[in-house]
């Protein structure tokens, strides 16, 4: 689970989801970890964490902010931002627009097979510039996906006839 150690020396963490199936399955899931007593799980919504009642010193999401346009990405960055401690750190991902336009002009992802969905593409300075502009300093930007020329084929290719493989999960059902 990828929020084992995320909380440190015995503190605890909250998570704030909005979709009743996600919150459902993120309790199931640390209930299984047992981290059920280290993780809070409250109905809420990103765009206003007032109701949280505290401030954070970390604030984690993954494929989440990247799918809204700028001023909704604005939004949260402003809402995230008065709830962060002065010292706390926002840790999320974004998609590199150099390696995301190579891909797509070598191999199109095939037609119709997926939902589509809004991705924001950044350059090292775009995203830069973007989260300067909403009051944050770039620490240090990391790879997430260290290949993701082969991870892409393998989603692509081989994840619709071998979900297990790809997923790392034998029950695709899993993939919450």
């Amino acid at each position: 689970l990828e929020v084992a150690g995320a909380t440190g020396c015995g503190d605890s963490g909250i998570m704030v989801e909005a979709s009743e199936p996600m919150f459902v399955a993120a309790r199931r899931r640390l209930a299984e970890k047992g981290l059920d007593r280290v993780w809070e799980i409250r109905h809420g919504n990103a765009f206003d964490l007032a109701p949280v009642g505290r401030t954070f010193d970390f604030a984690f999401t993954f494929r989440f902010i990247r799918h809204f346009e700028p001023d909704d990405r604005k939004r949260l960055y402003r809402e995230i931002a008065a709830r962060l401690s002065p010292s706390g750190l926002l840790v999320f991902d974004v998609v590199n627009r150099p390696v995301r336009e190579r891909l797509d002009a070598e191999e199109k992802p095939p037609a119709g097979e997926a939902l589509p969905v809004y991705d924001a593409v950044y350059t090292e300075d775009e995203l830069r510039a973007e989260m300067r502009a909403n009051g944050f300093e770039v620490v240090r930007l990391e790879e997430v996906i260290r290949h993701f020329g082969a991870q892409s084929w393998l989603s692509y290719t081989v994840g619709p006839r071998l979900p297990g493989l790809v997923l790392g999960r034998p029950d695709p059902e899993q993939a919450v």
